[in-house]
């Protein structure tokens, strides 16, 4: 294991005790979320280094939708305790807030840990240029990817193409990366 390995190691390892839920309810969102966070974490370190980006760690970068889900999840459990809607509602509720914020939070939290420039450039463009963005790409794929290892509705690899910037052959060597992760 090299230098970027044991980078990475560190990351996850430091973000593991945030991704714990609070009730039984919770742990299980925490569980999948983390689940989803390990594989776009690797998958954005993977795209950034096969598109030939500067050399840097990326998988703290690829941590952070995930982590700002969570931080959304929470507050938004936390601000509708008092409203009398139904579970589906809640749901829903939640689905828009994470959705509509998400980039901001994730901005936030790299804003507040004072971490590198060009994560920030990474995230803004994330937000405002999602069809130019390495970090959208790999969000789209793994999510992708992490829905059909999950047996939940997904897109053929045809299907997200125009969503995503890089290539088909870059595209292949991300499914070969998805392989080598055997994520259950």
């Amino acid at each position: 294991m090299g230098s970027e390995g044991i980078r990475n190691l560190i990351s996850a390892t430091l973000m593991t005790p945030v991704m714990r839920g609070k009730d039984k309810d919770e742990q299980f969102f925490c569980d999948k979320i983390w689940q989803w966070a390990l594989c776009t974490a690797s998958t954005t370190d993977t795209v950034y280094r096969i598109s030939g980006a500067q050399r840097s760690s990326y998988f703290l970068l690829g941590l952070l939708p995930a982590l700002s889900w969570l931080v959304i999840y929470r507050m938004a459990v936390k601000a509708s305790k008092g409203l009398k809607i139904d579970s589906l509602e809640a749901l829903e509720l939640y689905k828009h807030v994470i959705i509509s914020n998400q980039w901001k939070v994730a901005h936030a939290l790299a804003n507040a840990w004072g971490l590198p420039e060009n994560y920030h450039k990474a995230l803004i463009e994330a937000e405002s240029a999602p069809n130019s963005s390495l970090l959208f790409d790999s969000v789209v794929l793994s999510t992708n990817y992490f829905l059909k290892k999950s047996d939940r509705p997904s897109e053929s690899d045809n299907g997200i193409t125009p969503f995503i910037s890089i290539d088909d052959a870059d595209t292949k060597n991300i499914r070969e990366h998805f392989i080598e992760l055997n994520i259950t």
